[in-house]
């Protein structure tokens, strides 16, 4: 029940009832300030608490004619493809830069990251051996080993999918 009265009291801030040009910046902290404000809520930081609240910026009795009653539906996003279609080198024949640095800098980690969630969906069954390979990469070219086999299951996956009955 609390809950359907916190969202009926938001229904009543009406910000088409400002005045034109009565905001030079809001501060993200500001919206947090008048909600907490509104609400009866404690704030949740020190600039919450300092904000300027918006309210005072309520000042209309009615909604100014200007601005739109409603909004206009959002576009239609058309279907994507469950996978992207990006040229991207392969792997097999691409040679490490800095081979033998670790594989615990920059965006690497999170690279093999992503390709050992995709290899676990794609291999469930080989769980074990994935984890394995993945933790005994410590070089750049261990890493980069690993990616071409990732890559190479995912593109013999593509292949197979576009090969198959009833695919587009």
């Amino acid at each position: 029940m609390a809950y359907i009265k916190t969202f009926r009291k938001a229904q009543q801030l009406d910000l088409r009832s400002i005045e034109a040009n009565d905001i030079d910046s809001v501060t993200l902290a500001q919206i947090p300030a008048t909600i907490e404000t509104s609400f009866g809520v404690n704030p949740l930081t020190q600039r919450d608490a300092k904000a300027n609240r918006l309210d005072a910026l309520l000042s209309l009795n009615a909604p100014r004619p200007d601005t739109p009653a409603t909004l206009p539906s959002p576009a239609t996003v058309r279907a994507q493809p469950a996978v992207m279609n990006m040229m991207v080198p392969d792997l097999s024949a691409t040679v490490a830069a800095r081979p033998n640095e670790t594989v615990d800098q920059g965006t690497l980690p999170v690279i093999l990251h992503s390709a050992l969630r995709q290899d676990l969906e794609m291999s469930p069954e080989q769980r074990t051996v994935i984890l394995q390979r993945v933790r005994s990469s410590k070089t750049r070219e261990q890493a980069r080993q690993s990616l071409a086999e990732v890559q190479k299951k995912i593109r013999q996956r593509r292949a197979a999918a576009q090969l198959a009955p009833g695919s587009t």
